[in-house]
């Protein structure tokens, strides 16, 4: 009992901060933990065990230290050794792929459903507001996965019915849309304001002028090695030395087909691989990573 006592507590002074090591947390859609690993070691310090049947898309470590997470059926914000602060519920049909901690408190979800919506949460989970929008696929499954708030007051939806990222006002008025070649996960802002975004089952990522709407950038699997071949790519985020880590979802195969690649591949500036992340005995699939700086989310731009 001691021991376990000793195990848990040392995982929560890691969660929340009292290393200056990088820590990567990580979620799967068809993984039912989410886990905390130290970049360096790439040991798990920290799991939490998800419902059967959770589809876990989104994790964040929150300003205060604590953990959010998306699931099919709605959001929920637990503390490191395990219990629950909030469980923010949908109400009507619909899936959540996204939680995002706000800059001006609070949080904000998106769920699929008809119509789509975007959900305003305060701090302790109530809801405050909401917005609806076209979700572009009668599949509320397939309509979009990580959805982010851009600097300009807009947001950035990768549709994945339309094979284009979104973008509508606060309001839910279309008013810009970026195509791509293929299902995107995922969109991310970089400090010129183009848009990297992971294309799914493209077997890439691309950078999109924000002026033009085009494709300026496209990073495939040209030059990977049989080993490191990219499968589903879905979130990315971009590091403090301003490296791309991608998640590898190795899911969309059939039962006992599953190709061993790796979870998580970090990209360098220059388009070679830095880091990767490869254990077949504790984790499964990953779709969603949450980066830390020493003890505290880093966000980048």
């Amino acid at each position: 009992m001691k021991s376990k006592l000793l195990v848990l507590v040392l995982s929560v002074i890691a969660l929340v901060g009292c290393s200056e090591k990088p820590k990567i947390l990580i979620a799967g859609s068809g993984w039912g933990e989410i886990v905390l690993l130290d970049k360096e070691s790439k040991k798990i310090e920290w799991r939490h065990q998800l419902e059967k049947g959770t589809e876990c898309n989104c994790v964040i470590l929150t300003p205060d230290n604590n953990i959010a997470y998306s699931y099919r059926g709605g959001a929920r914000k637990i503390t490191p050794d395990q219990n629950v602060i909030w469980d923010y519920q949908l109400q009507q049909e619909g899936e959540v792929h996204t939680v995002a901690a706000l800059e001006e408190g609070g949080y904000m979800l998106a769920a699929s459903g008809k119509p789509a919506r975007i959900i305003r949460l305060d701090e302790n989970g109530k809801k405050l507001s909401e917005i609806t929008f076209e979700g572009y696929s009668d599949d509320m499954h397939g309509q979009f996965r990580q959805v982010r708030r851009s600097r300009n007051g807009n947001y950035l939806i990768p549709s994945l019915a339309k094979s284009a990222v979104i973008e509508i006002d606060p309001t839910g008025r279309e008013v810009r849309n970026y195509p791509v070649f293929s299902s995107p996960f995922s969109v991310m802002e970089l400090p010129t304001d183009n848009l990297i975004v992971s294309c799914g089952d493209g077997h890439a990522f691309v950078e999109i002028d924000r002026n033009s709407g085009n494709v300026i950038k496209t990073t495939d699997q040209s030059g990977l090695s049989e080993s490191d071949l990219l499968h589903y790519v879905a979130q990315i985020v971009r590091l403090d030395n301003e490296n791309l880590m991608l998640c590898n979802w190795n899911g969309h195969f059939a039962p006992g087909q599953e190709k061993k690649v790796p979870h998580l591949i970090e990209f360098d500036q220059n388009g070679s691989i830095a880091w990767k992340l490869e254990d077949f005995t504790d984790i499964k699939r990953v779709s969603a990573v949450h980066y830390i700086r020493d003890g505290k989310s880093f966000v980048q731009p």
